[in-house]
């Protein structure tokens, strides 16, 4: 966990303050209680680069990770379907002008790591490649984990506070509600 911070998380955050010229912008890190991500080494690193850490209760990352919400789910089940529909294919392909004597002669489908690497290699490849294409799948899991309206009564009440305009999503935004999806074979 600490490389997976110090390799991924740190860098990125880093580059989104560049981005934002704003080396001292606070940072959200959503997270479950797995016992490795919820210590005391892990606390005072991301606390050492001014990362906040949300620890969601147990057995609701599936409701409150934007990432489970909007991406993961769906992109085990694109994997799923890949392989579905590969594997009856392979089904269908040795049934083909079978008779019923020849049946016993089908053998399983070779589901060997030396059968399928490539092939998982490139859904994972194509199911990457339209996460990319769809950013508005992680937009879309923020705002269902409702990270976002919480943000806007924080911002709210600072408002108050400071007299300081907030900021808002723009309006151009892309509010399609959009689920991942992908039917292509």
């Amino acid at each position: 966990m600490i490389d997976y911070i110090d390799t991924i998380i740190v860098p990125y955050v880093e580059a989104q303050r560049d981005t934002l010229q704003n080396p001292t912008q606070a940072a959200l890190v959503v997270m479950d209680n797995f016992k490795g991500q919820v210590t005391t080494a892990i606390n005072d690193l991301l606390e050492a680069h001014n990362i906040n850490v949300c620890l969601l209760p147990a057995n609701t990352t599936d409701q409150l990770q934007p990432m489970d919400i909007a991406v993961n789910k769906p992109a085990k089940d694109f994997l799923k379907r890949k392989f579905e529909h590969w594997y009856s294919d392979e089904v269908t392909k040795q049934l083909q002008g079978v008779s019923d004597v020849e049946l016993a002669e089908i053998q399983p489908v070779d589901l060997s790591m030396t059968a399928i690497k490539e092939l998982s290699a490139q859904w994972l490849v194509e199911m990457a490649e339209y996460i990319a294409s769809n950013p508005q799948f992680v937009v879309n899991g923020f705002r269902r984990s409702g990270i976002p309206a919480a943000l806007d009564g924080l911002e709210s009440e600072e408002e108050e506070d400071s007299g300081e305009d907030s900021d808002k999503l723009s309006e151009d935004e892309d509010d399609s509600d959009d689920d991942f999806s992908c039917d292509n074979d």
